[in-house]
Order: C-alpha cells, then sequence, then structure tokens
C-alpha cells in the first residue's frame, strides 16, 4: 500500500480509500497453505475496489476468471501475452 505516513489510516478508513489492488503470483490461490488467504482477500474486497490479477502459470485460468467474475459479480477480462 502506498499512502502518506504524515496522514494516520485506522480500520475502515485504510479500505475506503483503496481504489486499486494487486495480486502478483495470484497462482498461489492454489496452495494449499496459503491459498484459503488469497481466496478470502478476493472474497472480501468491497465493491469499488478495482482488481488487477498477474501470473504466468494460473491452471484453468478461464474458471478461475468465471469464479471471481461470478464471487465479485463483475465482469473479468483475461489478458494473455503471446510467447
Amino acid at each position: 500500500m502506498i499512502r502518506c505516513p504524515s496522514t494516520p489510516l485506522q480500520g475502515a478508513d485504510v479500505i475506503r480509500d483503496v481504489e486499486f489492488v494487486v495480486f502478483d503470483e495470484v497462482h498461489y490461490v492454489n496452495d494449499a497453505e496459503r491459498g484459503v488467504v488469497w481466496e478470502e482477500v478476493i472474497i472480501m474486497l468491497p465493491p469499488h475496489v478495482t482488481i488487477v490479477m498477474l501470473s504466468a502459470t494460473v491452471p484453468n485460468v478461464m474458471d478461475f476468471a468465471d469464479w471471481v467474475g461470478r464471487t465479485k459479480n463483475r465482469v473479468v477480462y483475461v489478458s494473455d501475452s503471446p510467447g
């Protein structure tokens, strides 16, 4: 999170001021130990937060995108770079 240290934020103020959350290496959602935390964060983010997810190795990417779309009730765009 990037914020000005001279402006302390507490509790709900923090998430209310967040506009974007970037999940790098989002394939960790499939991790047996850490995956549930990733899922909970995705599920619990408020509707106003734009989510950007990055990974080169998500298996079944369309199934994952479908789950995120149904969970967040929004359109999910999948982009793949050639290579």
